[in-house]
């Protein structure tokens, strides 16, 4: 079917008209709703030679964590449809604003011969962006999906205690072989960081390191993630801890240092600094 399980929507009535002559279906005010979303729309078919549309749509959706009940099933891959169902977790989006142009047997129009966009904002959200790293909570999230592109911003949250304003997670192509990207430029106190650290992939690397090397105050932290989402390959987690003029306790042999200025850097298992 067209959705993960039987939607059950209150409708207002409505008119349409059918062009014998052109095979056209025009649809020109479409309102269903219920507890859990409301939709609003207008609606262009043709069914010519093959079947295309035109949708404009503005949607609200009171609890993120069932939006996958909505979920276009057609328009999106069972990878995406697993990642974001684990991923957004709590919130609600107002005036998501859907587009579908084009013929359904071109989609994911990658001759640029039709368009299915879908753009939004999450608001008092939780999203857990990978089941290893911990949930982003007090989230606002703008988020764009574009034919085979997933581009989300984070216009703010926290990760734990540490600030992710402006991180991004995008999927360039989804498809079989989706790679969801992570970028964030954090800046934050060093024991908070050192927190996220410890629940994160990075444990067992970065955090051993940061549990000798003992960095005091604020600290910068870049991170860069590729984490396939498919089997096959592994994740790629990279990125760099810097400090300047940070106290740093050497836990081994035990020296305390003032006004260290440096950087650790990491892929995967690997640190350097």
């Amino acid at each position: 079917g067209g959705f993960n399980q039987p939607l059950q929507l209150t409708g207002k009535a409505l008119t349409a008209s059918f062009n014998v002559n052109d095979m056209q279906l025009l649809v020109p005010n479409i309102h269903f709703f219920n507890e859990e979303i409301n939709l609003k729309a207008a609606l262009n078919m043709h069914f010519l030679e093959q079947a295309d549309m035109a949708l404009a749509a503005n949607v609200d959706i009171y609890d993120v964590a069932k939006a996958s009940n909505y979920f276009p099933l057609m328009a999106m891959s069972p990878g995406l449809v697993d990642y974001l169902t684990a991923g957004l977790q709590a919130g609600s989006i107002h005036h998501a604003n859907v587009l579908w142009r084009g013929a359904f047997n071109r989609y994911p129009y990658t001759d640029f011969d039709g368009v299915f966009q879908a753009e939004f904002t999450i608001e008092q959200g939780v999203f857990k962006f990978q089941p290893d790293w911990p949930a982003v909570k007090q989230l606002d999230l703008h988020a764009l999906f574009e034919n085979k592109l997933m581009d989300l911003t984070i216009n703010s949250g926290n990760l734990d205690r540490v600030k992710v304003d402006g991180a991004r997670v995008w999927i360039p192509e989804l498809g079989a072989n989706s790679l969801l990207r992570v970028t964030a430029d954090l800046n934050t106190d060093a024991k908070a960081a050192a927190q996220v650290i410890n629940a994160s992939p990075l444990r067992q690397s970065v955090g051993e390191t940061l549990a000798v090397v003992q960095v005091s105050k604020a600290i910068s932290t870049q991170l860069d993630l590729a984490i396939p989402l498919y089997d096959g390959d592994k994740p790629v987690i990279k990125g760099t801890v810097n400090f300047d003029n940070n106290p740093v306790y050497i836990a081994k042999p035990g020296i305390q240092l003032n006004r260290v200025k440096g950087a650790i850097s990491f892929n995967n298992n690997l640190v350097s600094g």
